[in-house]
């Protein structure tokens, strides 16, 4: 968790905290601290450095708070929406290209339906009315 000194919806801390090799998700979060971060080192004098030289040489943070994680159990890059996509007959290699030509602001009713997204749409509603 990383608490900054910027003022308002300011998001240039964060932004600066994005451009660190290291660091691989930044998430402006409410709440006492500003970010979420998720950062990927070898090991803790890595990290130590990291957050001695990388996010306190841009002046903006004026705390952070660090969990380490022992071992991890489950991960993994796939979304839910991934999955019924696929359901819905759209080939892997075609899932990205059907859905941003079906967003398009000139995309017909015929794209959208050939992309699933009406579809995708009505299930991903159905998904968070369930939760």
């Amino acid at each position: 968790m990383v608490r900054t000194k910027d003022f308002g919806g300011e998001l240039r801390t964060g932004e600066a905290l994005a451009r660190i090799e290291e660091v691989q998700e930044v998430h402006h979060i409410a709440g006492e601290d500003c970010y979420l971060v998720k950062a990927r080192v070898r090991d803790a004098r890595t990290l130590g450095r990291l957050l001695r030289e990388r996010f306190a040489s841009g002046g903006g943070i004026s705390n952070t708070r660090t969990t380490i994680v022992l071992e991890t159990l489950h991960e993994t890059t796939r979304l839910p929406i991934d999955a019924a996509l696929l359901e819905l007959g759209v080939p892997a290699d075609d899932v990205a290209e059907a859905a941003l030509a079906a967003t398009a602001p000139s995309a017909t009713a015929a794209a959208r339906e050939a992309a699933g997204l009406d579809q995708l749409a009505a299930l991903a509603a159905e998904t968070l009315h369930e939760r």
